[in-house]
């Protein structure tokens, strides 16, 4: 198979010096790097790896440990200046066949030195797909026929009922897998191996319950790498335990390998996104529930937080004098400034009693990037109550502060201000510093999201966003996390049970609607949003994909014409928006421009407008 898939890339991408690679992937991939760049072997060498020793090691041979997945970066750095004039063709061409080396040199050399035997021979001796059939049918009925099999499904199901049981029994788990190891002693290296990661798998959560940090990590590590070339559907639960776990008790770099991992295997949908500080405060809560009575590392707030007060909400005297200082709250997992929790509970004039006493409305906690404007737009949005919002924004707040992500959600104060069709405080965000081509939720800047949001107003009964969501297209948030599902794999069954609950009553469908009543905003106040954006310089013709893999690019102005919006339509052609964009290259008999989009989706009022408009300026 692997001398075969060799073959394979010789012959669609051709360039490869076989004689220097089957020494050498590495040194071999280097050479053909540097022709197609145009550059010294050596100096390509030279940006393989910032150690010389290390370089010099992958170039005679030795396996490679330390290039990260995705590999395109690596290509770019070392075709350094020529990568901006080689075709994207080429640069695709020369990532593959930089992955394709890089798991060849990760091989044992009796393995690699077979499949190269193998690419000689196999010319003479053609491969038959009946002989690999009837091969592998003699090996699984062979495999399939041991005892230890037998034996490991009984076992199996008694250590996931330890587990599962509502009280967990860990001692009878403990004493299950030790079973399951003698066991896997009887057994040969070789089916020892096949079954050991599931061993470990079981072991390292078995150790992670019971507290043992380092142990559970190194069995978690084990079973990851056990099953990459032997799990099959394993890897999915393994991968995502071990994730989860590590990045509870906060082991960056192992979360981060398995991070990729899921990207590679699909269970994540590209494009890839780093697991930054607030994807991580996500997963945080997966792990406390799926590692309960443990606490994450990343600080996150607790499932529910009830505060006591036996009177209306006051600030004292003591906060007054430091209406700054960060208070821990709920055990320490959040923490707010006195001015925070004055702008989540207390009235304008406890606000304005604060900042008085030295409040500072530009102040955020690190771990959330929750601050006094982040908040008071949320109470905004949530309780329609703006009188805090409009202060704060009245104040010359700074420009980090406009734009700053708050919450795990990413939301910046623009975000909130167009889901609440707030065109006053979208302006207001706007002349403080808000970035309007900043990206918006899904979408890359915040009029593609406030059309976004008014398709949604004039079309109620258009369920495309809701069959986004329910089949796990939309990003994954805590709420999901809270289920255990953080992998976007996970995301549909979850949201989909959700869904049959909110469509089992009745009561619970009324209940849905009026919390769709109380956010969706009226249209017209959707279209002052637009109207505002693009009077302060939105870009009308800025490029998005609604799926990473589409072909099609919208803009604003193009998805105005699926909308059938006149008013809105009008607006963005008046700024700038191009109706003779297209989605995709296509002949001269398919333009699938704005007046294409527009008949596809019976905009009449839209082709009537763009009919007169082009009759308009070829009169001109």
């Amino acid at each position: 198979m692997l001398s075969g898939l060799v073959r394979l890339a010789i012959h669609q991408l051709p360039g490869m010096d076989l004689d220097v690679w089957w020494r050498s992937p590495m040194a071999g991939w280097v050479e053909m790097a540097a022709g197609v760049g145009e550059v010294a072997p050596k100096e390509a060498a030279s940006r393989l790896h910032d150690t010389p020793r290390t370089t010099e090691r992958w170039l005679a041979g030795d396996p490679v440990g330390e290039l990260q997945f995705p590999h395109r970066p690596t290509v770019m750095r070392v075709l350094d200046a020529r990568a901006g004039k080689l075709g994207v063709e080429q640069v695709d061409h020369l990532t593959g066949w930089l992955t394709v080396s890089l798991a060849f040199q990760s091989l044992p050399l009796s393995l690699r030195e077979e499949v190269k035997r193998d690419f000689a021979v196999r010319a003479q001796q053609p491969w038959s797909m009946q002989a690999c059939v009837e091969s592998l049918n003699r090996q699984s009925h062979v495999a399939g026929d041991r005892p230890v099999l037998r034996d490991l499904v009984s076992l199996l199901t008694q250590i996931q009922h330890a587990y599962s049981a509502k009280q967990r029994d860990l001692d009878c788990a403990g004493r299950l897998l030790d079973q399951l190891q003698e066991h896997l002693n009887q057994e040969d290296v070789f089916w020892q191996g096949s079954h050991q990661y599931i061993h470990d798998w079981f072991s390292g959560r078995l150790a992670a319950l019971q507290g043992h940090l380092d142990d559970a990590l190194r069995l978690y590590d084990a079973a990851v790498e056990g099953a990459w070339w032997r799990g099959g559907p394993n890897q999915h639960p393994i991968l995502d335990e071990a994730l989860i776990y590590a990045v509870g008790v906060g082991d960056a770099v192992a979360a981060k390998r398995y991070w990729d991992k899921t990207f590679m295997l699909g269970l994540n949908r590209w494009p890839k996104r780093p697991l930054d500080e607030q994807e991580r405060r996500r997963l945080a809560f997966a792990f406390e529930q799926r590692f309960h009575p443990q606490l994450a590392k990343d600080r996150i707030p607790p499932q529910m937080e009830i505060l006591v007060r036996k009177e209306p909400f006051s600030l004292t005297a003591q906060q007054l004098k430091k209406p700054n200082a960060k208070v821990k709250h709920a055990q320490g997992r959040t923490r707010r400034t006195p001015l925070m929790d004055a702008v989540r509970e207390g009235t304008l004039e406890d606000v304005k009693r604060a900042i008085a006493a030295g409040g500072d409305p530009d102040d955020f906690i690190q771990e959330s990037g929750e601050g006094p404007l982040s908040y008071a737009m949320r109470r905004a949005c949530d309780r329609r109550d703006a009188l805090i919002m409009d202060h704060l924004l009245r104040m010359e707040l700074l420009p980090e502060t406009v734009n700053r992500q708050s919450s795990t959600s990413r939301e910046t104060p623009l975000k909130i201000a167009i889901e609440m069709a707030d065109a006053s405080a979208v302006e207001r965000l706007v002349h403080l510093g808000a970035d309007v081509e900043h990206a918006c939720d899904y979408v890359p800047s915040a009029l593609c999201y406030a059309m976004l949001l008014l398709h949604g107003s004039i079309h109620r009964d258009d369920e495309t966003q809701e069959r986004a969501y329910l089949s796990g297209r939309m990003r994954g948030d805590v709420h999901d996390a809270k289920d255990g599902a953080v992998l976007d794999i996970d995301l549909a069954s979850r949201r989909l049970a959700l869904a049959q609950k909110r469509d089992s009553s009745p009561r619970n469908m009324e209940i849905f609607k009026k919390v769709m009543d109380w956010y969706i905003r009226p249209p017209e106040d959707c279209r002052r949003v637009v109207r505002t954006l693009l009077r302060l310089g939105a870009n009308p013709n800025r490029r998005y994909k609604v799926e990473h893999e589409d072909l099609a690019e919208w803009t604003p102005t193009l998805f105005g014409a699926q909308l059938g919006d006149l008013e809105v339509f009008a607006a963005l052609i008046e700024h700038g928006g191009d109706p003779d964009a297209v989605l995709m290259q296509s002949s001269a008999l398919d333009l699938q421009d704005a007046m294409w989009i527009a008949v596809g989706y019976g905009r009449h009022a839209i082709v009537d407008y763009l009919i007169k408009r082009t009759k308009a300026v070829g009169a001109a």
